[in-house]
């Protein structure tokens, strides 16, 4: 599965990219994605791969926003 998985890093690298200003705080975040992502140990389960770290990546963009924006209350 992992090698499943790796094939979306360009992908979700660039979802992240449009949505993040700066390209290391993509980049940490799609390798977060992939580190949450390949922690789960039914991995092989998962059904829409794609779909689940998109979620994941999703998911921690958002906390990525809540962090910055109170960094600037």
């Amino acid at each position: 599965m992992s090698n499943q998985i790796s094939g979306y890093y360009e992908e979700l690298y660039a979802y992240a990219r449009k949505r993040i200003s700066c390209g290391r705080v993509a980049e940490d975040i799609v390798q977060d994605t992939f580190a949450r992502a390949l922690k789960r140990h039914d991995l092989d389960c998962v059904e829409q791969p794609r779909a689940y770290l998109y979620q994941i990546l999703i998911n921690l963009i958002r906390d990525h926003w809540r962090r910055e924006s109170r960094a600037f209350q």
